[in-house]
């Protein structure tokens, strides 16, 4: 269950200096993913490049997904558990544990509540009471395996990635509907991990990063990671910007990690 409220608001008193610095802008990504009892590290990512800068051990294993609610960076694991981040060591703060049957997924955070992907559904988190509650559910669109997602400040459209051949972006209404569909260029690589930076999506294969232009629909290589298993990647703005997803709305991955 979820910490005490007076746990929480502890837990993010001592958490304010540490943010009182804003972290530094740019991609974000946890590596190592794989071995259950192997601790994941947090980086920086070279959006240029795709080389990786250690920035510290999360002490987690099996992180699913990470992401940047504009002031706190989350973390969800394979265990259901959600944490704080704190990205200038990686060190990791729990928030809440989940009671959660099917925990494999992403997390992204809109408004006072978290989603999680979980199998073919999207699940709303109540950071005041950790009760999930459906709010996507993909399997009528032939969409399983769910790990990856991205909001807008509105909240008005979703994204998910099939595991069809060639991979597919899709575009969903708020109520699940397919809008539209957008091929990849990356059905060569499995599909591990997406963030955006309101211009571009990012994705993580595991090993190596590619930049997607969502409007265009042109996947570009960047380059690789120099470690392995990168199961979370999320951008931080520059401080009140807000990262919107190219065509808006939620993001939806099929991941298949390396």
């Amino acid at each position: 269950m979820l910490r005490s409220s007076h746990a929480v608001l502890a837990v993010l008193a001592l958490a304010a200096p540490a943010l009182a610095q804003a972290p530094a802008t740019g991609l974000y990504g946890v590596a190592n993913f794989g071995n259950p009892f192997q601790t994941q590290s947090l980086y920086r990512v070279d959006a240029a490049t795709g080389a990786t800068t250690l920035v510290g051990s999360t002490g987690l294993a099996q992180i699913s997904g990470i992401a940047f609610d504009g002031a706190n960076l989350w973390a969800y694991t394979a265990a259901a558990d959600l944490y704080h981040l704190n990205p200038a060591t990686g060190a990791s703060t729990l928030i809440a544990s989940l009671a959660d049957q099917a925990p494999e997924g992403d997390i992204a955070v809109f408004g006072p509540a978290a989603f999680i992907a979980r199998g073919s559904q999207i699940a709303a988190v109540n950071l005041a009471t950790a009760a999930l509650t459906p709010a996507f559910d993909l399997a009528a669109a032939g969409v399983s395996d769910i790990s990856g997602l991205l909001f807008s400040p509105a909240g008005s459209l979703a994204l998910a990635l099939n595991g069809s051949a060639p991979d597919t972006l899709l575009a969903l209404s708020p109520a699940g509907s397919v809008v539209a569909a957008f091929p990849t260029g990356t059905n060569s690589a499995s599909v591990g991990a997406l963030a955006s930076d309101g211009a571009n999506l990012w994705i993580s294969d595991g090993s190596a990063l590619t930049r997607f232009d969502a409007l265009a629909g042109v996947a570009t290589p960047v380059g690789a990671f120099g470690v392995s298993g990168m199961s979370g990647l999320t951008w931080i703005p520059t401080p009140g910007a807000a990262a919107l997803l190219a065509l808006g709305g939620l993001v939806a991955a099929r991941r298949r990690r390396a």
